[in-house]
């Protein structure tokens, strides 16, 4: 694995568990890890790091639309996103998900998804294919305003 792989992971990793735990103490969120990792080999029988890194990579989105004026109406653009802005969405889609107060519905929840995102059959990865084909469809629009 590359260097750069493993740094993002680990910024999901802090990213994901930090917003869980926003006023939560280390034992708690390192609990939580290790109870989701084992969740996940047991629902997967594989490795749960290589699970939860393939999920986050799944999720991980390239490109994002902006909505920008040309002449009288508004067209949605595509951009390319920074490494900052792709982790804020995998969190985000991870998270968002899950509205339920009680922590181990919750954390069921994010088991879940991280290993439908594995599989690439979650909400957060349609998400992130909608949105790559909205900007494949309006990738013209680059060329009408560079003119």
């Amino acid at each position: 694995m590359k260097i750069k792989e493993l740094e993002m992971y680990e910024k999901c990793y802090k990213k994901l568990f930090g917003r869980m735990l926003k006023k939560g103490k280390k034992i708690k969120n390192q609990n939580i890890y290790i109870y989701i990792k084992e969740e996940i080999k047991k629902k997967t029988e594989t490795n749960p790091f290589w699970v939860i890194y393939f999920a986050f990579k799944n999720l991980l989105p390239v490109i994002d639309t902006k909505k920008k004026r040309l002449g009288s109406t508004k067209k949605e653009i595509p951009i390319l996103i920074t490494n900052k802005k792709q982790t804020k969405d995998v969190v985000s889609w991870l998270y968002n998900i899950n509205k339920i107060s009680k922590r181990t519905i919750e954390l069921l929840y994010i088991v879940e998804e991280i290993i439908l995102s594995y599989e690439k059959k979650s909400k957060g990865y349609k998400c992130k294919m909608n949105r790559y084909m909205q900007g494949i469809q309006n990738m013209y629009l680059i060329f009408l305003i560079k003119k």
